[in-house]
């Protein structure tokens, strides 16, 4: 009785391990297959980046970063409500991918939705500490919500961290025109 008890304990052992390596092996061949189209959006391609992200996940529909990607491509075509679902969709799936807050919180911006993009920049600074275009953008919002000291704060640090966008805004003293 033991014996079987045993057998059925390794048997079960080996399933999960071969499930894993499954898996990982897809989970590999996704990351390798997804490089095309993240090299499409940084070549800014953006219209066949969309198209490249949109068949990926017909094929892979819980993949977090190519959520992020094509996010990232409505952003750049100025499809913000677009945008703002990919972003949304790539969160709900993985927390690792701490520039989607930024660009739902600049899509938020585009669309003067102020208070919500504040919300979602406040998140991009605190993932991305060091990430002078997530303080210029809160800076930006928070100016548009006439908190015009803390925005201040924001286009300094920007500027520290070397965003000269940025430096433009403190010399306009805050002055931002849409």
């Amino acid at each position: 009785m033991e014996v079987l008890f045993l057998i059925i304990v390794l048997v079960m052992y080996i399933g999960v391990r071969v499930m894993i390596a499954l898996l990982y092996d897809e989970h590999q061949m996704a990351l390798k297959k997804i490089k095309t189209g993240v090299h499409l959006f940084s070549e800014r391609k953006h219209e066949e980046a969309l198209l490249f992200f949109n068949n990926f996940l017909k094929k892979y529909p819980k993949n977090s970063l190519a959520y992020a990607y094509r996010g990232k491509c409505h952003l750049a075509m100025e499809n913000y409500y677009a945008a703002i679902a990919d972003c949304a969709k790539a969160s709900s799936f993985s927390e690792d991918i701490p520039e989607t807050y930024l660009d739902k919180g600049i899509a938020l911006f585009k669309l003067a939705l102020y208070k919500e993009a504040l919300l979602e920049l406040d998140k991009a600074v605190w993932h991305l500490k060091n990430n002078a275009s997530a303080f210029r953008w809160r800076g930006m919002t928070k100016s548009m919500l006439n908190m015009y000291d803390r925005a201040e704060t924001d286009f300094r640090k920007a500027t520290e961290l070397g965003d000269e966008h940025a430096n433009y805004y403190l010399l306009r003293k805050g002055k931002i025109e849409i």
